[in-house]
Protein backbone atom coordinates (compact mmCIF):
# COMPACT_ATOMS: atom_id res chain seq x y z
CA UNK A 1 0.00 0.00 0.00
CA UNK A 2 2.99 2.35 0.21
CA UNK A 3 3.84 2.34 -3.02
CA UNK A 4 0.43 2.93 -4.53
CA UNK A 5 0.59 6.14 -1.91
CA UNK A 6 3.30 7.26 -3.70
CA UNK A 7 2.17 6.44 -7.03
CA UNK A 8 -1.56 8.01 -6.35
CA UNK A 9 0.51 10.78 -4.00
CA UNK A 10 1.84 12.49 -6.99
CA UNK A 11 -0.41 15.47 -6.81
CA UNK A 12 0.95 16.31 -3.35
CA UNK A 13 4.37 15.86 -4.60
CA UNK A 14 3.47 18.59 -7.08
CA UNK A 15 2.42 20.99 -4.45
CA UNK A 16 5.24 20.74 -2.77
CA UNK A 17 7.57 21.60 -5.69
CA UNK A 18 5.44 24.55 -6.58
CA UNK A 19 5.77 25.92 -2.63
CA UNK A 20 9.45 25.94 -3.52
CA UNK A 21 10.70 22.08 -2.74
CA UNK A 22 12.80 20.75 -4.85
CA UNK A 23 11.25 18.10 -7.18
CA UNK A 24 13.51 15.47 -6.19
CA UNK A 25 12.92 16.15 -2.48
CA UNK A 26 9.13 16.34 -3.34
CA UNK A 27 8.47 12.57 -2.27
CA UNK A 28 9.03 13.77 1.64
CA UNK A 29 5.48 15.11 1.09
CA UNK A 30 3.66 12.23 0.30
CA UNK A 31 5.34 9.98 3.36
CA UNK A 32 3.78 11.43 6.23
CA UNK A 33 0.43 11.15 4.74
CA UNK A 34 1.25 7.61 3.87
CA UNK A 35 2.50 6.08 6.47
CA UNK A 36 -0.29 7.79 9.06
CA UNK A 37 -2.98 5.53 7.02
CA UNK A 38 -0.83 2.95 8.60
CA UNK A 39 0.03 3.61 12.38
CA UNK A 40 -3.16 4.77 13.43
CA UNK A 41 -4.63 1.53 12.93
CA UNK A 42 -1.42 0.03 14.14
CA UNK A 43 -1.08 1.81 17.09
CA UNK A 44 -5.10 1.88 18.21
CA UNK A 45 -4.90 -1.89 17.91
CA UNK A 46 -1.39 -2.19 19.85
CA UNK A 47 -2.60 -0.21 22.65
CA UNK A 48 -5.77 -2.27 22.48
CA UNK A 49 -4.14 -5.75 23.09
CA UNK A 50 -1.23 -4.34 25.46
CA UNK A 51 -4.67 -2.90 27.54
CA UNK A 52 -6.79 -6.24 27.09
CA UNK A 53 -3.91 -8.61 27.91
CA UNK A 54 -2.61 -6.23 30.57
CA UNK A 55 1.23 -6.93 28.92
CA UNK A 56 2.50 -3.68 29.65
CA UNK A 57 4.99 -4.46 32.05
CA UNK A 58 6.75 -6.57 29.50
CA UNK A 59 7.87 -3.15 28.38
CA UNK A 60 10.97 -2.27 30.73
CA UNK A 61 13.19 -2.37 27.21
CA UNK A 62 16.76 -3.05 27.58
CA UNK A 63 19.16 -0.12 25.36
CA UNK A 64 20.48 -2.48 23.21
CA UNK A 65 16.60 -3.37 22.34
CA UNK A 66 16.18 0.03 22.27
CA UNK A 67 19.27 0.81 20.20
CA UNK A 68 18.79 -2.12 17.18
CA UNK A 69 14.60 -1.07 17.11
CA UNK A 70 15.95 3.07 16.61
CA UNK A 71 18.31 1.68 13.93
CA UNK A 72 16.15 -0.20 12.48
CA UNK A 73 13.45 2.54 12.07
CA UNK A 74 16.06 4.95 10.92
CA UNK A 75 17.79 2.27 8.03
CA UNK A 76 13.82 1.19 6.81
CA UNK A 77 12.69 5.00 6.84
CA UNK A 78 16.13 5.76 4.92
CA UNK A 79 15.40 2.90 2.47
CA UNK A 80 12.31 4.95 1.53
CA UNK A 81 13.91 8.39 1.24
CA UNK A 82 16.35 7.06 -1.22
CA UNK A 83 13.61 5.24 -3.28
CA UNK A 84 11.19 7.82 -3.45
CA UNK A 85 14.05 10.56 -4.59
CA UNK A 86 15.27 7.07 -6.69
CA UNK A 87 11.57 6.90 -8.26
CA UNK A 88 11.97 10.80 -9.22
CA UNK A 89 14.99 10.04 -11.26
CA UNK A 90 13.43 6.78 -12.94
CA UNK A 91 10.22 9.39 -14.36
CA UNK A 92 6.70 7.34 -15.02
CA UNK A 93 9.17 3.66 -14.27
CA UNK A 94 9.26 5.04 -10.85
CA UNK A 95 6.64 3.57 -8.75
CA UNK A 96 6.86 -0.14 -10.77
CA UNK A 97 10.71 -0.42 -11.47
CA UNK A 98 11.75 1.30 -8.66
CA UNK A 99 9.67 -0.31 -6.25
CA UNK A 100 10.96 -4.33 -7.52
CA UNK A 101 14.40 -3.07 -7.09
CA UNK A 102 13.87 -1.34 -3.41
CA UNK A 103 12.06 -4.95 -2.45
CA UNK A 104 14.70 -7.22 -4.29
CA UNK A 105 17.74 -5.19 -2.20
CA UNK A 106 15.34 -5.23 0.78
CA UNK A 107 15.30 -9.05 0.26
CA UNK A 108 19.11 -9.47 -0.70
CA UNK A 109 20.22 -7.76 2.34
CA UNK A 110 18.14 -9.35 5.01
CA UNK A 111 19.29 -12.88 3.78
CA UNK A 112 22.89 -10.98 3.55
CA UNK A 113 22.55 -10.39 7.35
CA UNK A 114 21.03 -13.69 7.97
CA UNK A 115 24.13 -15.30 6.59
CA UNK A 116 27.15 -12.80 8.35
CA UNK A 117 24.90 -13.24 11.32
CA UNK A 118 24.26 -16.56 11.48
CA UNK A 119 20.39 -16.52 11.93
CA UNK A 120 19.68 -19.80 10.39
CA UNK A 121 22.48 -22.10 11.99
CA UNK A 122 20.58 -24.36 13.73
CA UNK A 123 17.43 -24.29 11.01
CA UNK A 124 18.68 -27.45 9.05
CA UNK A 125 18.09 -29.57 12.09
CA UNK A 126 15.15 -27.88 13.07
CA UNK A 127 13.83 -28.25 9.62
CA UNK A 128 14.31 -32.46 9.48
CA UNK A 129 13.19 -32.24 13.33
CA UNK A 130 9.66 -30.99 12.05
CA UNK A 131 9.17 -32.88 8.87
CA UNK A 132 9.83 -36.02 11.00
CA UNK A 133 7.50 -35.91 13.24
CA UNK A 134 4.94 -34.56 10.64
CA UNK A 135 5.64 -37.47 9.11
CA UNK A 136 4.76 -39.55 11.81
CA UNK A 137 1.56 -37.76 12.50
Amino acid sequence: MLNYSFAFGQDIAKSAVVFGSQPVHAAYAVWPIALAGGLIPNVAYSLWLLTKNRTWSLFRSAAPDLWRSSLMGVLWMGAFALYGMSATYLGALGTSVGWGLLQIFMIMTATMAGVLTGEWKHAGTLQRCCWAQASQV
